[in-house]
């Protein structure tokens, strides 16, 4: 009894900090389902996707230089119509709440906004997950028009000079600006993004962003560096110093966030069990940044990817530690699974079903 009453304090915690998503939900339907995803994952421990993340293009107007879809899909760079009707589908029998569209740049693919009307008709929830420059005063008023009034800008540096170059497009820092003052004008609910690296902290670049969010008052979403596609290279990583203190910084700041740590509270990393990404061709990623593939949407739907993903013990909820990333935090994981996959590999991500040698090496993997 004290277990389950633990569980459903826990439970009402959750949907408390979840009230500012709600707030800004219009349709019952949706909202009902974000609480239902939610019971099923926390309260009852019933691994449930709350969260697609949708590759729906890898082709970018920018060209940042450690960008951590290198390599990703290479063949495949849009998303078909039938993969984007298969998601559809499994989205709907799964009654799965929320769907963010990243890429590349999201919103370059021509099919953009008829994509989002598609997924706003089948009542979930959309994020948009975007470099700002294509965020126009018309394109503000089209994703209104759609009821689509939640998105995150990626942002590199404060100084406009210094973002520009790392995106290698003129202006595109003045673009973001504009957009934030826009949008808030307009009552959209928009966050900002960044990444926290050995370089960033030195240059400084860092601490100018988060003095921007601040002053902005935009929260700042954080992904510390991920040593994936053009960063798979060990001296991305954080040291254990730098990640104690990046906690340490989240932890105490309510406008802060990463994707372990919400309202300055720790909680376990969603990979493979609340969350899947999927790539224009198809392959279902457990962690956005983790280039392998638990199956194809087009051969698997979200309950067998879900049952799979499970049979990894690095994927179960008490696989991994509270507030941890095992992507960016984990030395031994870059070194024994993430070089080796992009040194030694030709194609990714790589189908864990039908490399038996590397399914093995995942599922006996531990930290």
């Amino acid at each position: 009894m004290k277990k389950n009453m633990s569980r459903l304090s826990f439970l009402k915690h959750k949907i408390k900090e979840r009230k500012k998503i709600y707030e800004n939900v219009t349709s019952l339907a949706v909202k009902e389902k974000l609480r239902s995803s939610l019971y099923l994952n926390e309260a009852l421990d019933q691994p449930h996707i709350y969260r697609i993340e949708i590759i729906n293009t890898l082709k970018c107007n920018a060209a940042c230089q450690f960008c951590s879809n290198e390599r990703l899909s290479e063949d495949c760079l849009t998303m078909s119509d039938t993969i984007i009707g298969r998601v559809l589908q499994q989205a709907v029998i799964h009654r799965t709440p929320t769907i963010n569209f990243l890429g590349g740049e999201a919103m370059v693919d021509p099919r953009f906004f008829s994509l989002l009307e598609l997924f706003a008709q089948a009542e979930m929830h959309i994020g948009i997950g975007t470099n700002g420059i294509l965020l126009t005063t018309q394109h503000l008023h089209e994703l209104k028009r759609l009821g689509v009034m939640a998105f995150s800008i990626t942002i590199h540096d404060a100084v406009a000079e210094k973002h520009d170059r790392t995106v290698g497009v003129p202006g595109a820092f003045v673009r973001i600006e504009t957009a934030l003052r826009e949008a808030h004008g307009m009552g959209f609910r928009v966050g900002l993004q960044t990444i926290c690296s050995p370089e960033s902290i030195a240059s400084g670049a860092f601490q100018r962003i988060l003095t921007f969010a601040h002053e902005k008052k935009v929260p700042l979403k954080i992904n510390p560096m991920m040593p994936v596609g053009k960063a798979a290279r060990a001296e991305c990583l954080l040291s254990a110093e730098q990640t104690r203190d990046l906690k340490r910084l989240v932890m105490s700041d309510p406008l802060l966030s990463t994707h372990c740590i919400h309202h300055c509270r720790m909680e376990r990393c969603p990979m493979g069990r609340t969350f899947v990404g999927i790539t224009p061709a198809g392959d279902m990623l457990p962690c956005y940044f983790m280039p392998l593939s638990l199956g194809n949407i087009l051969e698997t739907g979200f309950d067998d990817y879900l049952s799979y993903a499970q049979s990894f013990p690095i994927f179960q909820k008490m696989g991994l530690a509270e507030g941890c990333c095992i992507v960016a935090e984990s030395p031994k994981f870059f070194y024994e699974i993430l070089k080796p996959l992009y040194e030694g590999e030709p194609s990714l991500p790589l189908d864990l079903r039908k490399n038996p040698a590397w399914e093995q090496k995942i599922r006996s993997f531990h930290l």
